[in-house]
């Protein structure tokens, strides 16, 4: 949009504190002071006239921001409801379909780099069911590595487990081995960071009627959202990480011919909405909604900085120029170099050789000695034995936060 600069001149719109250095934005998002002061106003609000808000306000609010994400998500705003995060998202899918015993055994398959709650949890209601929920993790660590071809051979990896799987089923006469019956995908894994080739994962799947639950918590904002052309069943995104909505607002979809059997952990009161799955989401006992209210706000920030498609643009070139500085200075390398696999955020292996298990703590506390002795943050984490950034670039960064780190590290690495 014309008349705005990103780079550090950016940094007024946000609250950090002066010489702080975030190049994790990942993680928590950065709520612009517009949008914390929109929130604020939506609290004093409601605390004018609470039975108006409680009984009624609150919940044409909530059609308003329900309206504004189908634009954006390209989906059914009926088939939309928001939480107040990834993790109780898919808690309400998996808790729906799996809490309960099953008529059959069933094998859910996921990828090995699932977000860790998202394991935890996977694992919980498998152990509860007392073998009829089996689990299968697809290893695609090997698969991660520079070069071509590396989104073809994650897709072949699940051809080849689906396969597998078909085998093993048919071969036993005993629940051992059950049928995959549930899949779970990343759009854009958290650590290490990429995009997946999700529209063809999802569509392998669909192919051998296997449906389908996709984590794209860092997807929106990040990169197009289109659930019209995915099609999954069901599909979950943060607007708190890259969407500029305060941290606590978050989005779920469900197709429609699974809504009656998804309920959320919490059960409540029915709220008001136009089907009974609405109801169940709108009101989860008395709270502060304001957080889930702020999705059109961080849209509207978003939109006067030009839009998801500038805003992505910018932030998927300055993390690509900064992750190829940082290998440059430090003889290093990009965890991926195939730029279709990376959005806004970028792994880039740290100036250290292979990780022996004594030196994995200090990979892990370095971040935050970064941040206490020169208030600077990237999130670092062990891969294949090799200790790696995990760098996030958003309108506020420069390049020169980029070398900030590249001098810090060497610096702190070498006392």
């Amino acid at each position: 949009m014309a008349g705005v600069n990103f780079g550090r001149g950016m940094l007024s719109e946000f609250g950090y504190e002066e010489g702080y250095t975030c190049l994790n934005h990942g993680s928590f998002g950065s709520l612009p002071n517009r949008v914390f002061n929109a929130q604020r106003e939506i609290q004093v609000h409601a605390e004018k006239r609470p039975d108006k808000w409680f009984r009624a306000e609150m919940y044409n609010h909530l059609t308003a921001q329900r309206n504004a994400a189908g634009t954006l998500m390209h989906a059914d705003p009926d088939d939309l409801v928001f939480v107040n995060n990834a993790t109780y998202a898919f808690n309400a899918v998996l808790g729906s379909l799996f809490s309960l015993p099953q008529e059959q055994p069933v094998t859910i398959l996921y990828l090995s780099i699932a977000y860790p709650s998202l394991k935890n949890t996977l694992e919980h209601f498998s152990k509860r069911s007392r073998g009829m929920v089996q689990l299968m993790e697809v290893d695609i660590h090997p698969l991660l590595r520079c070069g071509e071809g590396v989104s073809a051979s994650i897709v072949e990896a699940v051809r080849h487990a689906l396969e597998q799987n078909k085998l093993d089923a048919t071969s036993s006469s005993s629940s051992e081995h059950a049928p995959v019956g549930f899949a779970v995908v990343d759009h854009i894994s958290s650590i290490p960071s990429l995009v997946l080739p999700v529209y063809d994962l999802v569509d392998l799947l669909h192919s051998q009627g296997v449906p389908v639950m996709v984590d794209g918590a860092h997807a929106l904002g990040q990169v197009p959202v289109d659930l019209t052309r995915l099609g999954p069943e069901y599909y979950f995104t943060n607007a708190h990480k890259w969407l500029f909505a305060s941290r606590g607002c978050a989005v779920l979809y469900v197709c429609k011919k699974m809504q009656p059997q998804i309920y959320p952990p919490v059960i409540s009161w029915l709220g008001q909405g136009p089907s009974e799955f609405q109801r169940r989401f709108s009101y989860l006992g008395t709270d502060d909604i304001s957080a889930l209210l702020s999705f059109s706000h961080g849209l509207a920030f978003m939109d006067y900085l030009g839009g998801v498609e500038v805003v992505s643009s910018h932030n998927h070139t300055l993390v690509i120029r900064g992750a190829h500085f940082l290998a440059e200075k430090w003889n290093t390398s990009l965890l991926l170099d195939d730029e279709s696999m990376i959005g806004s955020m970028a792994c880039v292996q740290m100036p250290m050789s292979a990780v022996t298990p004594e030196e994995k703590q200090r990979v892990h506390d370095f971040p935050m000695e970064m941040l206490e002795k020169r208030n600077i943050y990237a999130p670092s984490f062990v891969f294949n034995n090799k200790a790696y950034f995990r760098l996030s670039a958003q309108v506020f960064n420069e390049i020169e936060d980029f070398l900030k780190l590249a001098n810090v590290v060497s610096e702190l690495l070498s006392s």
